[in-house]
């Protein structure tokens, strides 16, 4: 297994064990029928299990796939970033009670919103780009 596949199985697993953890609040968040609660949690608990799951996916597959070291590179890269930007806007959203899908210019929780926003911006760059080159990647062996 080469280096990047090795950085992106052991990132998604960490990323698999955030999202798994965070079954406990969701839970938590149940049993105090909580609806926003409910709903925050649950999209912390699912997201983050699928986007650890798919790293250590893509992580297996690197190696059989025969394409330059660069686009191993990019997709290594983006999607360790990806996962940790998703951590941490998934997070805090319920943590803050914030949704963080749009800026935003008037609110009490401003600064919280807007950061969680960011992050999940950022998250989904990165996500795209990662995509986009394990797509290029692929396309380059055939």
């Amino acid at each position: 297994m080469d280096i990047q596949s090795k950085y992106l199985a052991f990132n998604g697993a960490i990323v698999l064990l955030i999202g798994l953890l965070c079954g406990y609040p969701f839970g938590v968040a149940i049993n105090k029928k909580d609806e926003e609660l409910i709903r925050a949690w649950k999209l912390a608990h699912g997201s983050l299990v699928l986007g650890g799951t798919l790293s250590l996916a893509i992580a297996g597959c690197m190696n059989f796939l025969a394409f330059d070291e660069i686009y191993k590179l990019i997709v290594s890269f983006s999607f360790i970033t990806s996962g940790y930007f998703f951590s941490v806007s998934l997070l805090l959203e319920p943590i803050w009670r914030v949704r963080g899908l749009k800026w935003s210019k008037k609110s009490e929780a401003k600064e919280k919103n807007n950061f969680v926003f960011v992050f999940n911006t950022l998250g989904a760059v990165t996500s795209l780009t990662g995509t986009l080159g394990l797509i290029i990647g692929i396309w380059t062996t055939f």
